[in-house]
Order: C-alpha cells, then sequence, then structure tokens
C-alpha cells in the first residue's frame, strides 16, 4: 500500500516533465509561427488576402514557399529608348576589322575584305607569336596570356617588340585616330600616351580605342570589367565633339553596346564564355565565331559597325 503514494508522485513528475517539455515546445513553435505571420503580414501591409504564391516546393531542399504583396500596383518601367543609328558612312571607306583571343584558322580566313586587321590580344596562346606573325595582321595589343600574368617573360618581350606597348594611328584621310594600349601595362603611361596622341590630333572626328581588357563588359560576363579605372581617365580627356569607340577582347564573346559604342570581339577561336544582354549591352553572341568591322567614312570620320560571320 505504501507504493501507490510514490508511484502517483512518480508519474505526476513524469507528466509534469513531459507537459513542460510540451509547453516549451509549443511556446517555441509559436513564437515562430508569430513571428513569421508577423513578417507576412508587414510585406502585405495586412491585407492577407493579396498574398500570391509563387512556389511552393516540398520535396526540394530548399523547401519554401514565395509570396509577393500586391497591395500596391508595381509601376511598369518604361523601355529603354533605343539607341540612335551610327552615322552612316555615305562616301569612300575604310574598312578596320578586330579580333582577339585567337585561335586556328577560321576566323582569320574570314578577315578578307579589311584595309587594316588588328589583333586585340591573347595572340594565340602559344609559348611565342609565331602563329599570330604567320596571319599578317596590321596591328595588335598585348593581352594577358602574351605577357607574364599568363605567359612568360620571353613572350611579354616579343609581344611588345612586335605589338607595342601603346601606338596610334591616323586613317580614313586623318579623321580617324586609331590608338592601341596595353592593359597589361602601366596605366599611367597608358593614360599619358593617349592623351599626348589626342592633343597632337585635334583635327580628328572619330578616335577608336583598343585594348584586350575592357573599360565596361555586359552582364554575366566571364571577365570584369578589369580595365574600367583606365578608361574612365581615358574617357574625361576626350574631347566633346569626337565620337569614342572603344573595341576590346578577353571575354571569348562578340558583344555590343551600340548606344555607348562599346564593342568586345573575342570570339576569334578559344572556347566560349558566358553571354548576357541589358538596356545597354544588347547584343551578345558566345555561339558564332566572328570578327568585328569598323566601316569609316573618309569624308567625316562616320563610322558603323558590325559582327562579320
Amino acid at each position: 500500500m505504501k507504493l501507490i503514494p510514490v508511484l502517483i508522485i512518480t508519474l505526476i513528475l513524469i507528466s509534469s516533465t513531459v507537459l513542460s517539455h510540451d509547453l516549451f515546445a509549443k511556446s517555441k513553435d509559436s513564437k515562430a509561427r508569430d513571428a513569421i505571420i508577423k513578417a507576412i503580414g508587414k510585406a502585405v501591409e495586412g491585407k492577407y488576402s493579396t498574398i500570391k504564391l509563387i512556389q511552393l516546393s516540398k520535396s526540394n531542399v530548399s523547401d519554401y514557399v514565395i509570396a509577393y504583396n500586391t497591395t500596391k500596383a508595381t509601376p511598369t518601367p518604361p523601355p529603354p529608348v533605343p539607341p540612335n543609328p551610327p552615322p552612316t558612312p555615305t562616301g569612300p571607306t575604310t574598312k578596320v576589322c578586330l579580333i582577339g583571343d585567337l585561335k586556328g584558322s577560321t576566323v582569320p580566313s574570314k578577315m578578307k575584305d579589311c584595309n587594316l586587321k588588328i589583333g586585340l590580344g591573347d595572340l594565340g596562346y602559344g609559348s611565342d607569336l609565331s602563329y599570330f606573325k604567320g596571319l599578317h595582321f596590321d596591328r595588335c595589343v598585348a593581352g594577358n596570356h602574351d605577357t607574364k600574368e599568363d605567359g612568360s617573360s620571353s613572350l611579354e618581350s616579343e609581344t611588345l617588340a612586335y605589338c607595342g606597348d601603346h601606338w596610334s594611328q591616323k586613317i580614313a584621310n586623318g579623321t580617324t585616330l586609331l590608338i592601341g594600349i596595353n592593359t597589361n601595362g602601366d596605366s599611367t603611361s597608358q593614360k599619358n600616351f593617349v592623351q599626348s596622341a589626342i592633343s597632337q590630333n585635334p583635327q580628328v572626328k572619330t578616335i577608336v580605342i583598343m585594348s584586350h581588357k575592357g573599360g565596361h563588359v555586359p552582364p554575366n560576363s566571364h571577365h570584369p570589367a578589369e580595365a574600367a579605372s583606365l578608361y574612365a581617365q581615358l574617357e574625361s580627356i576626350i574631347p566633346a565633339n569626337v565620337h569614342l569607340y572603344e573595341v576590346y577582347g578577353h571575354n571569348h564573346v562578340s558583344s555590343s553596346a551600340p548606344s555607348k559604342n562599346w564593342y568586345q570581339a573575342g570570339a576569334g577561336g578559344k572556347s566560349f564564355y558566358e553571354c548576357g544582354t541589358d538596356s545597354v549591352w544588347t547584343y551578345c553572341d558566345n555561339k558564332t565565331l566572328q570578327y568585328l568591322e569598323l566601316t569609316i567614312d573618309n569624308n567625316n570620320g562616320n563610322t558603323a559597325a558590325k559582327f562579320v560571320k
């Protein structure tokens, strides 16, 4: 008979422990639920009937529900303003063909109707420039694989001797100034050279600056705009009455921002990289081997750009 009170006390203690644990668990769960409801209520401003379920997943590891608030009308952003078409050359012209990241013969063999052929760096990915020299291009700039960054000291010396650290050339009856710079070189030297070249040619109507690394790149690019700081400085010294074109390689794609006159011509034969577009970079192709062609009016420097497959 004495065991009965002890058993009753034991059962009470066990029940109390279980109940306490259940209450604690429920309290913790209730707090989490209340926090979630409060957050949802804040997001929809208390109007729960306006919640729209976007995705419900119970099998994936993400296991979530997405909701959005429709209590306020979201204004539709205006469509991007289409860029003004580039001025069309109407008189005699000069054609400049540009391509970077060269490998194989597919793209070089296409470049026949060109007054000037320019290599935009990464000129064959070899231990020397024998491949590129055999293409008989007119000009070139150094890329990261042509210099110590991803090449060698001996290759860098050969590249700089053959392409130059920087250079300029007037074409199209003096209306246009081509400038090649080394984005693996000293940025101050590049800027000073560009500034000097511009001051010595005040009559030009169009300037084309070429390099391997870019000052601007489209979204989802493999390489970021590694020369953004340098190009920001260069853009600040271009006279207001001069049309500036920027042409780069580095990313293995063909892309353009025609409203800004920015072009990437890196589809020279190496495996393609990622490609993206937005309201500025309206064209990007990472499936086609092609080069960029600039057709320049010899009378006024007006320039039309297109990719040639």
